[in-house]
């Protein structure tokens, strides 16, 4: 094939490219400043509200093309854009944290997602579902594959292993990218470790749970009654890097459950594994109410987590009843001593205290304080104050 060939056949193909963009709903193609094009396909992309802070979470598809003719080629470099952002919207606030990751293994396989939160600030009747994606990366890449190889050439794919960045709030943003299999590197590596593989083991231990009323269950709140002690149990976690997983289980079953995921993140100060704050949604088996819950805590490991080496654990648990104030006889029908929260404006019906130990349980009230560190809240609220 002659020069003028090749050189006709790459700007007739670019532009069966950039077209194939225009009429495609799920992406789209245009010319790239670093690569001959660029394809964009925004997998999420949406703002919401949590307990005490505007919450953003972003996802996005994107990939790189070069029209190698002599080699009758279109490399084409795939790249997955993931950022999370953080920040407090109510009086006492939290520190404003944004971060971004770029992760080329998953970009082979189906994912799909749902959130939940507030979509206005401190209105509980804006609670419900504030994003949900289904993406399959085959209905972006096999519409590209099919037109180029249609026209006679190859896609070659390649993957970018990690590409990410941080905002921090005071430092502002500092970013890097690392290719990998000989590609590319540039910007500034953040100490930067290789992604660690899972491992899955099961933690045995004792449990003990006391409630902030008196009675137990269903008394007034104000003073702390014990449900028991050394109730033996367990729970699996997923451990990948600095990052356990588990899922919160309940006992009777509930339905409608969302949310049960929960993370832990080593912190190095402390010395333990703090639990991520999250949200939990269910129909309670007992009022038929929907139940949202907060969960706070950590875990203590001697060393590197495993089955043998938990040492102790705390976890801090509200329950709420979405429901205006106005609601009170419904809500007390069922909770006669609930009280109504001005600051997370629902109904207070429950906050415990768990406690896991893998040795005999022997705790006395009252305690040293309600909120054992480091885990820090005033008024029994998940928010922080």
């Amino acid at each position: 094939m002659s020069l003028c060939e090749r050189d006709s056949l790459s700007e007739d193909l670019r532009k069966k490219l950039i077209d194939i963009g225009s009429s495609n709903p799920l992406f789209t193609i245009r010319p790239g400043q670093d690569c001959d094009l660029y394809l964009e396909h925004n997998i999420v992309d949406a703002e919401y509200y949590g307990v005490a802070s505007k919450e953003k979470v972003m996802k996005r598809y994107e990939a790189k093309m070069w029209l190698v003719e002599e080699d009758r080629t279109v490399k084409y470099r795939e790249i997955i854009q993931e950022k999370d952002r953080s920040a407090g919207v109510l009086p006492a606030p939290k520190m404003s944290v944004e971060k971004s990751v770029f992760k080329g293994k998953v970009l082979f396989k189906k994912e799909k997602g749902v959130g939940f939160g507030f979509k206005k600030p401190a209105d509980a009747s804006s609670f419900g579902k504030v994003y949900q994606y289904d993406f399959d990366v085959r209905r972006i890449r096999d519409p590209v594959k099919q037109l180029v190889e249609a026209n006679g050439l190859d896609v070659k794919v390649e993957k970018v292993n990690i590409q990410f960045g941080y905002m921090h709030p005071v430092y502002g943003t500092t970013w890097g990218t690392v290719y990998v299999d000989q590609l590319e590197t540039h910007g500034f590596i953040l100490d930067f470790e290789p992604t660690a593989p899972s491992t899955t083991f099961t933690v045995n231990y004792y449990q003990a749970q006391f409630q902030w009323r008196t009675p137990s269950w269903g008394g007034l709140f104000g003073a702390w009654s014990s449900i028991y002690q050394n109730y033996a149990t367990s729970d699996e976690f997923t451990l990948t890097g600095n990052v356990l997983h588990m899922f919160i289980t309940y006992a009777p079953s509930v339905t409608n459950l969302q949310g049960d995921s929960s993370n832990y993140v080593y912190n190095k100060k402390e010395g333990r594994w703090i639990q991520k704050e999250g949200t939990i949604q269910y129909t309670s088996p007992y009022s038929g109410l929907t139940i949202t819950e907060y969960w706070r805590g950590y875990l203590e490991f001697a060393g590197t987590p495993s089955a043998s080496s938990f040492a102790h654990g705390v976890g801090y648990q509200w329950g709420y009843v979405y429901l205006p104030q106005s609601d009170e006889a419904i809500v007390k029908a069922k909770y006669p001593y609930a009280i109504w929260d001005d600051v997370m404006q629902a109904w207070l019906v429950g906050f415990s205290i768990y406690l896991w130990d893998t040795g005999t349980q022997s705790y006395v009230i009252p305690f040293p304080d309600p909120f054992i560190e480091p885990v820090p809240a005033s008024n029994y609220n998940p928010s922080g104050h």
